[in-house]
């Protein structure tokens, strides 16, 4: 083989050689740019940044890489935000790059909202009654994407009564072309004028106790709207409000009324208490000996303050001192309670009382002769109205009248005394009558002297 068929085979050789070296070479390289996941969609509101990473998900390469935002909105010097002035549909090119220099670009849709409200001013207003009223002076609205939006402010005047005097809500509302609506509340004052006069409906009035009266007030000019101060000179004598004139107790003050700085009087005169109606809690009472019993009355008003005047139709039966009844005999009566002419009554029974002793105090008694005594039986209680029955077991010897007991003839017998269920008992002894004792008997007429044995 001569020399240049080896020289070409030699160099064909070299080249398919370097040629697989440079495939294999390039087949083990890096050849793309880096991987990059975006959000589906971004939303944000206008004039607030979007950092890169609020639309990346995700990067991954073999190598180093750097990414940026490179189109969309106003980026950032270093590309990793931007910005968008007003709202819209925006798209958004975020571009990365390897160290050899693959790239790889990818967009997103970014949706710019409109959520700021416009800016609404507004001032309160302060008229006199009856002045025109312009509610939109000094009112302006601004929105940063619509602009100028005065025009389009809404007034609520609903609450007002411009008729009358008071503080009332006036309501603006504006809305952008986003829908986003801003309100501001403020306040019309409508004043009063000054009251120049003030009459009232009666210059001198009377209460009888607990009465009272409805003063009325009137204020020149009518447009006044302002409060009444009542006042009155003794609040215990009458006391006053918003016009009501209420008695407290008996005397003479004066109500006054003030609007600003004028005023009128009324002179009030108060009498007393009238007592319309009295009753007793108790309109029976029974009493047992020597028992007392309260009696309560009951007045209307209950606010008088009078006395109470109380009467027994019959003392001896029962008694009364302020309200305490206390039995005094058997029988019955009337109590009677009067207050400033009014009467109440309770008809009282008084139960006779019950014997608790008798006792002769003699167990045995002499006569002589013709002779006559009186026995007191000792009898408890002492009050007791009952009478004593006498009687004598021998009415030949003896015999008893009311206790006083009579010789008849000579003999022993006994008398008994009985009260109620109870008695007692007294042995006589009546001696015999001697010739000159019956001589001196028929001349004087009988011998009261007794011999008495205990």
């Amino acid at each position: 083989m001569n020399k240049k068929k080896i020289a070409i085979i030699a160099a064909l050789l070299a080249v398919i050689l370097i040629g697989g070296i440079g495939i294999f070479v390039y087949s083990q390289g890096d050849h793309v740019g880096p991987e990059v996941k975006l959000v589906d969609s971004y939303t944000a509101n206008y004039g607030e940044r979007i950092g890169l990473f609020d639309l990346v998900r995700a990067v991954s390469d073999e190598g180093e890489y750097s990414i940026k935002i490179t189109s969309g909105g106003t980026i950032s010097e270093d590309g990793r935000s931007t910005v968008f002035s007003k709202a819209a549909t925006e798209t958004v090119e975020i571009t990365a790059v390897d160290e050899l220099g693959h790239k790889t670009v990818k967009t997103v849709t970014v949706v710019v909202a409109d959520a700021k409200p416009p800016m609404l001013s507004a001032n309160d207003i302060t008229i006199s009654l009856g002045d025109a009223v312009d509610y939109h002076t000094g009112v302006t609205a601004h929105d940063e994407m619509d602009g100028n939006l005065t025009s389009q402010i809404q007034v609520d005047t609903s609450l007002i009564n411009e008729a009358k005097a008071g503080i009332y809500p006036i309501i603006y509302t504006v809305k952008d072309k986003s829908g986003n609506e801003s309100t501001v509340r403020t306040a019309l004052t409508i004043k009063s004028p000054e009251p120049e006069a003030i009459t009232l409906s009666q210059q001198s009035i009377s209460l009888e106790g607990n009465g009272h009266y409805q003063l009325v007030a009137s204020v020149d000019p009518r447009a006044w709207n302002g409060k009444i101060q009542w006042s009155s000179s003794n609040d215990k004598v009458a006391v006053v409000t918003n016009g009501l004139v209420t008695w407290v107790g008996s005397g003479s003050c004066t109500v006054t009324a003030t609007a600003g700085e004028v005023s009128a009087a009324c002179q009030v005169r108060c009498g007393n208490v009238t007592v319309s109606g009295i009753t007793l809690d108790l309109g029976i009472l029974e009493l047992e000996y020597k028992q007392s019993e309260t009696l309560l009355p009951k007045i209307v008003p209950s606010n008088w303050s009078g006395e109470v005047v109380w009467t027994s139709s019959d003392t001896t039966i029962a008694t009364v001192e302020e309200g305490v009844v206390t039995w005094a005999g058997q029988g019955e009566c009337v109590i009677t309670a009067s207050a400033d002419g009014a009467v109440a009554t309770c008809q009282v029974s008084c139960a006779e009382p019950e014997i608790e002793l008798i006792d002769i105090y003699e167990d045995t008694i002499h006569l002589k002769a013709n002779a006559s005594y009186t026995i007191f039986p000792v009898i408890l209680p002492e009050d007791w109205p009952g009478e004593i029955a006498w009687s004598s077991s021998d009415t030949t010897v003896a015999t008893v009248v009311n206790g006083v007991v009579k010789w008849i003839g000579p003999g022993t017998w006994e008398i008994t005394a009985t009260a109620g269920e109870l008695e007692d008992t007294c042995v006589i002894v009546c001696e015999e009558q001697g010739i000159i004792g019956d001589i001196i008997d028929s001349i004087t007429g009988g011998d009261s002297q007794t011999q008495k044995e205990d």
